[in-house]
């Protein structure tokens, strides 16, 4: 305040609200302004400007003014104060003039709006939801929701935005999205509303509402979490930063097991008895939308055994090819796409010569899989054996031999030639018999072996009982016999010959007479002979002369003979 005269020309006389009794601005009342304030400090008694705050003339003649007494209305009203606002309080004081007159004044204290920075609350973070099963490309639901911020002020436009990028996580540690499921962080998934200050608590809203993803990497129990990092500005200061976490539970996508090719079929080895087959390896593709999940391929009941298309029981010594580990299964990982379930048949020696040529073993397996939840569709694998031929053995007839004249009529030989074929339904022979050139009799074969060999006693006359004599004593007979499965054998019959007597005829001339000749006396011709038997149609040459012969006797092997005697 100015003041003159060493400051006695006016001083600070007393101070007050500015309110008369009845309201006014005028006709002030000597208890208001007329009276001089004393006190010269802060009490209780102590005069209020217009909007509460405690006002009293201090010791040195200035105004003090104490904002802790201000109205509850003005204190909200100044806190609102934006910056660049203002708000105004007032009082009343009075001067008095060196002459002792009085003269009085509106004070006002202005206040000036700062900046009140918003303040973000945490938000509950919404409820997870479901991964549909198997839906490749999942619209989800919109998930709205709100977060609190408050502002003292009032009036500024609360602008939400995120902070840096969404963090992804999969069961709590850091994960890459697969690229299908990229538009679950892609710009504009996540929007914030912005609001206006009140003063007081206001809503954020937010929306989480991505275009299609394929979630079906997710398997059952996985939690996939989506936090985005929020924060809201005034205009001037940001608040501190909050989270929202969107979470998407995984379900379980069945495991699809796809057909496989049948491995080439394998040969059956020839006369092997056990033979250890190679192992046959190869693949079944299957499919699990989910990622991650164990994939264990197991067989689903017995194998199935059948030759040519019909059931079979396997022979003892063949059981190995469906023994347990016979046929193995390689468990995978799933990776969201086609995988690889490998598997080996290899199973240990076995008997296949049961086989025969032109049969089919085929040996099924059914197989499914299971990824920790459900099982798969089945498949089947089939294993084929193609089998071969094994050459029968034939054994020898066990009656070879036939004697002439040891039957009237017909001689014959009956008995069985043995055969062994490894071969199921092949251990027969075929009952039609290929004789050989010249043969003298026949041969009926049945098809387990027996046989009769028969031939006509008349037709093996001719046979001599020895060699001796240059004839022929026997006469073989061959037959190719042969096996269901083709096999051939040439067997043999021994017809053998006993001697049949010649009849010999008498000399043609067989007298001489005495003194005929003055010396010898002979007879020349010839003594017939006659022999079935092959090469016995001749005589020895060797005679024997009876006792008390007088001549003698030169005898030909054709039979042709001189006799001769001494006249004498």
């Amino acid at each position: 305040m100015a003041n003159d005269l060493g400051g006695n020309a006016k001083s600070l006389w007393s101070i007050d609200n500015g309110t008369n009794n009845i309201g006014a601005m005028s006709g002030y009342i000597a208890a208001d302004l007329l009276t001089q304030d004393l006190g010269r400090i802060e009490s209780a008694g102590s005069d209020t400007s217009a909007n509460g705050a405690k006002i009293w003339i201090t010791a040195d003649g200035k105004v003090g003014y104490d904002t802790a007494f201000l109205s509850t209305a003005f204190r909200s009203q100044l806190q609102g104060l934006n910056a660049g606002q203002y708000l105004t309080d007032t009082f009343i004081y009075s001067i008095r003039l060196g002459n002792g007159t009085l003269s009085w004044a509106t004070a006002t204290i202005q206040f000036a709006g700062t900046n009140d920075g918003p303040v973000l609350s945490n938000t509950s973070d919404p409820t997870a939801v479901l991964e549909l099963t198997s839906a490749s490309a999942q619209n989800l639901a919109a998930i709205t929701g709100n977060f609190s911020v408050s502002d003292l002020d009032i009036g500024n436009t609360l602008h939400a935005s995120v902070v840096g990028s969404p963090v992804v996580q999969l069961n709590g540690s850091p994960f890459s999205l697969p690229a299908g499921a990229a538009a679950l962080i892609a710009s504009g998934a996540f929007t914030l509303t912005d609001t206006t200050s009140n003063g007081g608590a206001a809503n954020i809203g937010y929306s989480y509402d991505p275009t299609a993803a394929n979630l079906d990497f997710l398997r059952a129990g996985q939690s996939l979490t989506i936090t985005y990092t929020v924060q809201v500005n005034d205009g001037t200061t940001n608040s501190g930063t909050q989270n929202v976490t969107f979470t998407i539970t995984g379900t379980n996508d069945a495991p699809v097991l796809s057909d496989t090719s049948d491995p080439a079929a394998v040969l059956e080895a020839v006369n092997a008895s056990a033979q250890d087959l190679v192992a046959i390896t190869g693949n079944f593709s299957v499919s699990d939308l989910d990622i991650g999940d164990t994939l264990h391929a197991s067989v689903v009941g017995s194998p199935v055994v059948q030759l040519n298309g019909s059931p079979f029981s396997l022979p003892a010594g063949a059981a190995a090819l469906i023994a347990s580990g016979a046929f193995t299964l390689t468990d995978t990982t799933s990776n969201g796409g086609a995988a690889n379930i490998g598997y080996s048949y290899d199973p240990t020696a076995a008997n296949l010569d049961f086989l025969r040529a032109g049969q089919n073993l085929t040996i099924t397996y059914t197989v499914q899989v299971n990824d920790g939840t459900t099982n798969s569709g089945t498949q089947n694998v089939t294993f084929t054996i193609h089998g071969t031929n094994d050459a029968a053995v034939i054994g020898d007839p066990t009656v070879a031999d036939v004697t002439e004249d040891s039957s009237p009529t017909t001689l014959t030989a009956t008995g069985s030639i043995s055969i062994t074929d490894v071969d199921t339904g092949e251990n027969h022979f075929n009952t039609t018999v290929t004789p050989g050139a010249g043969n003298l009799g026949a041969l009926v074969l049945a098809a387990d072996g027996s046989y009769t060999y028969s031939v006509a006693n008349a037709a093996v006359q001719f046979l001599a009982g020895s060699t001796a004599n240059g004839g022929t004593a026997t006469q073989v007979d061959t037959f190719t016999v042969t096996a269901a499965d083709g096999t051939s054998k040439l067997v043999s019959f021994t017809i053998h010959g006993t001697n049949d007597a010649a009849v010999i005829g008498d000399p043609t001339v067989a007298d001489v007479t005495e003194d005929s000749s003055p010396t010898t006396l002979t007879a020349t011709g010839s003594i017939s002979i006659t022999d079935v038997d092959t090469g016995e149609n001749h005589f020895n040459t060797t005679v024997t002369p009876g006792a008390g012969n007088l001549g003698a006797l030169v005898l030909a092997a054709d039979g042709s003979y001189t006799y001769s005697v001494a006249n004498a």
